[in-house]
């Protein structure tokens, strides 16, 4: 295996690293108990609004995680640790042998940087680049938005439908049954237009199941988000799991070991004087 395609598969992993206290899981709630609280939200406004003030809010963010990847029938695993600058920077260290770092990752708005210690060889490069080399369409805040289970951004102006769907509100840009059907891979019922849908808890208005799909590229992204844990009055998804459908299929699953919110990170990051670069072209 060369350079090139050792360094994308590590890419890989950072890229889609969307990135666990565990708690009971919640007795689902009745019909009755779901049609109150429904009656207590009437609009699609007021639902998107809920969904806004209840996003995790933090200044930084320090996480240990386990990440279980699968892409084209191989499987891998590992540590990893992970930290976040709101809107500024992602930094991960991945350790898979017995804590000895094999991998570092630095990902701002603007730059993408990567080390492989493993073959002493580094990539430098962008989100434009990265998203060309992987066929996705993902910027920071987005990325950043499915680390941390938060919605990513309706289009101004675009038109938005709200129902019940199994004990949940459902958001989304296209209606809730053309969603399900495209999420089956139904071959009659491929979405015509790039779609975001959501479900939410009823209670938390939290996102428990994401989807999004760019018809132009046949591609989609589906994330499931649970065991929402308690961090300072707020509610943070500790598993995650992400379904990639493209022109290579993949799956992640993170759990998280460790949460913390911290203001003060530390992300260093240098590129020793030895090591190669690798262009991915």
């Amino acid at each position: 295996m060369n350079n090139h395609f050792r360094l994308k598969y590590f890419i890989g992993y950072f890229l889609f690293l969307p990135l666990f206290f565990t708690c009971k899981p919640k007795k689902e709630l009745s019909k009755k108990e779901l049609k109150d609280l429904i009656d207590e939200v009437y609009t699609t406004e007021q639902i998107l609004a809920k969904l806004k003030e209840n996003e995790f809010k933090f200044d930084g963010l320090s996480i240990k995680a386990t990440v279980e990847y699968n892409a084209n029938g191989k499987k891998n695993s590992f540590k990893s640790t992970l930290r976040i600058k709101n809107d500024s920077a992602i930094w991960v260290s991945v350790t898979p042998l017995m804590g000895i770092e094999v991998a570092r990752a630095l990902i701002t708005p603007d730059t993408v940087l990567v080390i492989d210690r493993i073959h002493s060889t580094y990539f430098a490069g962008n989100f434009n680049y990265i998203n060309k080399i992987f066929n996705v369409d993902l910027d920071f805040k987005m990325l950043q938005s499915l680390m941390i289970g938060n919605s990513i951004e309706f289009e101004e102006n675009e038109k938005i439908f709200s129902q019940i769907d199994k004990h949940m509100f459902f958001l989304g840009t296209t209606k809730k049954r053309r969603v399900k059907k495209a999420i089956k891979k139904d071959k009659e019922s491929k979405l015509k237009d790039d779609n975001q849908s959501i479900w939410l808890d009823p209670e938390s208005f939290k996102i428990k199941e994401l989807f999004i799909t760019d018809h132009r590229s046949e591609q989609s992204l589906r994330a499931v988000y649970s065991e929402h844990q308690k961090l300072e009055e707020q509610f943070f998804p500790v598993k995650m799991r992400f379904f990639i459908s493209s022109n290579q299929n993949a799956y992640l699953g993170v759990e998280f070991s460790k949460i913390t919110l911290e203001s003060d990170l530390n992300m260093p990051f240098s590129i020793p004087e030895k090591y190669e670069p690798v262009e991915i072209k």
